[in-house]
């Protein structure tokens, strides 16, 4: 392809989506936040896997920015503003400087790539400034330049200026940091470095790292660098004829080669996986500036998500807002050897990886199904045989409810990232430990990675594992009704104490039959026959026999087969103790232990298992079964649960979680014919918030602490409903976004 026809293509495809090259598309129904003295909301712009953030803090008139991530990230302020005639009028990106005012009418709109900031000038002018952090589905690793662009340490700044008066404007376009610039060749920072004399960019030292770098370039227009009070930056001369559009883009650029965190179980220094990819700042800005249409090219496309969709302007917003939280709570690192690892966040707790987290964010799994392959695999070395005690136990004798014992069998630990095993990490009592739960959420997620990616391969080697999980679970249960009541631990319901804690949980139980469901249909659909007959043995030396030679498929046929029959009459049995706590009390019960007074209270959330189940469009007959069981008991739920702060996770406490009660709506939506959209409630507690995602509040007036949560991005399960989704229909619903 000739380059002169690729940029035939390129502009063509801006011009059917009707804008250009130096915009991103803002769906039309996305709310405009005004951004006035009393804002507050927080808003995290990040680089998937990356962690460089570029963060906007409206009630500090700010942002953090750093390539070490938002626990990492130094305060500044970025001043993008207009001069004309000694007036300066900037946006609330930073305080007001000497002989300055703001820009008026400041709105702020969200996209899935980016955000943007629009105001208004005393003489016409109309300024948005965009900040865009460029995505693309990857299905692998090896898609080299796909993983290239979503982990590329960059941004760009996309300035726009409308003349919307009848006579020409002169000025200035003013774009820098309150922060003192860098000569990189020189290696010193000076007040007054370059003034007049560089041009297109300009350098900053990293505060939150002691050898990386902040480079501001101009792409398209010659600038020279400024100093303004306490700013620097790059200045563009501005002479913008009536009705006249001018567009300014930068690259906003970091580079970072130390040590991000050190995996102590390995013994081994995680470095960023782009230093694999670019081997300085320079190549990453080379990268931004050369590639720029292309980029861009693939953030519109990837909006197509939001601007293809006829959900409302709130479902927008959300889907939105949590997309970057969850870009915000990822790494994506490599150790000495160069081998990947993937970690997510647990937002403000710091824990990595959190199985019970990763049953709801993994829905964006879907757009790289790799990343929740690395977890799946990471999860493994994190299994516990026995109690592991930490002195002094500091009184939190609840996490220990779950600890393992021989008689009972393993389970999976609730994160990698507590202590010893990740050296950046909250140091979170190892725990909590949940032993039942995160037993099921790994054949939940190892099912739904099979039929996002079609990983055959990957997954058989996972069958053992998955059985060794779930009979612990067999194990567990006592009194034979199926349900685990012995050493559960807790589930990650921890506001709520019935669901937290109690016994006989139904939950769980319900997350049981899915998960013994699901193990089931992997065991009999990946069956291995085996290929090669061992024949006659053969001379060996130190063991270097036909095993040593060729790899021998040993055949399992009569193994998973009797795994299969055994799990489904596992979760049988669970169904049947449901049916008969349904036909007692007339819906399913939090807890079937007696001994709890308020056990008989509702929950809308029992068929959070559904979730994947339903995505993948299941057709077992106990999962078509226990739908139609909770159908009953959710329409019960869900008007004695209604607050005027949202749905509360159970009918007798006041505790809710958005991203909890969003699966519910999804999973109601799928199985139960529901309408319910809780987004009203999410988007209410959010919109004016410095924490987002913040993903609940424990009462009316209490918010919970679930601050820069990834959560939230379960919202995409609105989308993928809206479009009646099935992973038999995945290629073409990513497709549409590449």
């Amino acid at each position: 392809m000739t380059i002169r026809f690729f940029f035939i293509i390129v502009f063509s495809y801006f011009s059917f989506l009707g804008f250009s090259k130096n915009e991103l598309p803002i769906d039309k129904d996305m709310p405009a936040i005004s951004i006035n003295d009393e804002s507050q909301l927080g808003i995290l712009n990040s680089r998937m896997g990356s962690r460089f953030s570029l963060n906007f803090f409206s009630g500090k008139r700010g942002i953090h920015t750093g390539a070490l991530g938002f626990d990492s990230d130094e305060f500044s302020e970025l001043l993008v503003g207009v001069e004309q005639d000694g007036k300066l009028e900037i946006f609330r990106l930073a305080n007001p400087l000497i002989q300055s005012s703001y820009l008026q009418n400041q709105t702020m709109q969200l996209a899935m790539t980016g955000m943007q900031l629009k105001g208004t000038s005393s003489n016409g002018l109309e300024v948005s400034v965009t900040v865009v952090s460029p995505f693309t589905p990857a299905k692998t690793l090896d898609e080299t330049e796909a993983i290239k662009l979503q982990v590329s340490p960059f941004f760009y700044l996309l300035v726009q200026l409308k003349n919307i008066s009848e006579t020409a404007i002169k000025g200035k376009l003013l774009v820098g940091l309150k922060k003192l610039p860098y000569n990189p060749t020189m290696e010193y920072a000076v007040w007054g470095y370059g003034y007049g004399r560089i041009a297109n960019e300009i350098y900053f030292r990293d505060q939150t790292a002691a050898n990386a770098l902040i480079a501001m370039e101009s792409l398209n227009v010659k600038t020279w660098g400024f100093q303004k009070e306490a700013f620097n930056g790059l200045s563009y001369d501005l002479n913008i004829a009536p009705k006249a559009v001018e567009n300014v883009n930068y690259s906003y650029s970091t580079y970072y080669d130390g040590r991000v965190q050190r995996d102590n179980r390995i013994n081994s220094d995680l470095k960023y996986y782009y230093t694999s990819l670019f081997k300085n700042i320079d190549e990453v800005k080379a990268f931004a500036k050369s590639n720029f249409d292309q980029n861009m090219n693939a953030a519109a496309q990837f909006e197509k998500l939001l601007l293809r969709s006829k959900l409302s302007g709130m479902d927008k917003w959300m889907m939105a807002l949590t997309f970057h939280a969850d870009l915000a709570n990822t790494f994506l690192l490599i150790d000495e050897k160069q081998r990947p690892y993937f970690y997510l966040l647990e937002g403000r707790f710091k824990h990595q990886s959190t199985v019970d987290v990763a049953h709801e964010t993994e829905l964006v799994a879907l757009f790289n199904p790799w990343r929740l392959k690395m977890q799946l695999q990471q999860w493994t070395n994190y299994v516990s045989f026995e109690r592991v005690k930490r002195e002094p136990e500091r009184g939190r004798k609840a996490f220990y409810q779950g600890y393992s014992a021989a008689e009972y069998g393993p389970y999976l630990m609730h994160d990698v990232g507590d202590y010893p095993y990740i050296s950046e990490t909250s140091d979170y009592d190892f725990g909590p430990y949940m032993a039942a739960e995160e037993n099921t959420n790994y054949a939940l997620l190892l099912y739904w990675y099979w039929k996002i990616s079609g990983d055959d391969e990957f997954v058989k080697q996972k069958l053992g594992f998955v059985e060794m999980l779930l009979h612990s679970l067999v194990n567990r249960d006592i009194n034979e009704n199926g349900i685990v009541d012995h050493a559960q631990g807790w589930t990650s319901f921890d506001s709520s104490k019935s669901l937290r804690v109690y016994t006989e949980n139904t939950y769980v139980g319900v997350k049981q039959i899915t998960a013994y469901t699901m193990a089931a249909e992997m065991f009999r659909a990946l069956i291995t026959k085996g290929d090669h007959e061992i024949g006659e043995l053969v001379k060996m030396s130190d063991g270097e026999g036909q095993g040593f030679k060729n790899l021998l498929e040993v055949p399992n046929e009569a193994l998973r087969l009797r795994q299969a029959i055994f799990y489904e009459a596992e979760a049988k049995k669970i169904l049947t103790t449901l049916k008969k706590a349904q036909k007692q009390y007339g819906y399913i019960p939090v807890s079937l232990d007696k001994k709890y007074a308020d056990g008989n209270q509702m929950s809308v959330v029992l068929g959070d298992a559904l979730l994947f189940a339903g995505m993948t469009d299941m057709k077992s007959p106990i999962i078509t079964e226990i739908a139609k069981l909770l159908k009953t008991t959710y329409e019960k739920a869900y008007p004695l649960s209604t607050k005027s702060y949202g749905i509360t996770l159970t009918s007798a406490e006041t505790p809710t979680w958005y991203s909890k009660i969003m699966v519910s709506d999804i999973v109601a939506q799928r199985w139960f014919g529901s309408n319910n959209n809780s987004v009203r409630f999410v988007y209410q507690h959010n919109v004016n918030s410095p924490f987002t995602y913040d993903d609940g509040q424990i009462n009316e007036t209490q918010s919970w602490i679930g601050y820069f949560y990834p959560r939230g991005v379960v919202t995409l399960g609105y989308f993928m409903n809206e479009l009646k989704f099935t992973t038999k229909g995945k290629e073409e619903f990513v497709k549409d976004l590449k």
